[in-house]
C-alpha cells in the first residue's frame, strides 16, 4: 500500500482501494474521519488488512480461536515466537 491511496479532501482524509466486482475493477472510497496523516495511514493499514483477511479464506483459517481466556493465556505462554509479556 502506498500513501498515494490516501487523499485529503477538505478537512478529512480518504483512503481509496480497488476491488473486483462482477469481473470489473471498481474503486472504493473510505472516509477516515481524521485530519491527521499518521492516523489516516494507520486506519488505512487496518482497513487493508481486514479486507485482505475477509477476501482470502486461507488467512482466516490459520487463525486459532479460543473458547476461554485461560486457553488463550496458555497458548501465549507455550508459543515460542512470542516475547515475554509483563502485566502490572
Amino acid at each position: 500500500m502506498t500513501s498515494d491511496n490516501i487523499t485529503k479532501v477538505k478537512n478529512s482524509y480518504y483512503y481509496f482501494d480497488r476491488a473486483i466486482k462482477d469481473g470489473k475493477i471498481i474503486t472504493i472510497k473510505y472516509s477516515l474521519f481524521t485530519d491527521d496523516i499518521l492516523a489516516a495511514k494507520a486506519l488505512a493499514i487496518k482497513i487493508k488488512s481486514t479486507t485482505t483477511k475477509i477476501s482470502n479464506p486461507n488467512i482466516a483459517k490459520t487463525k486459532k480461536s479460543f473458547n476461554s481466556f485461560k486457553s488463550y493465556i496458555n497458548h501465549i505462554k507455550n508459543s515460542s515466537n512470542n516475547s515475554k509479556i509483563f502485566i502490572d
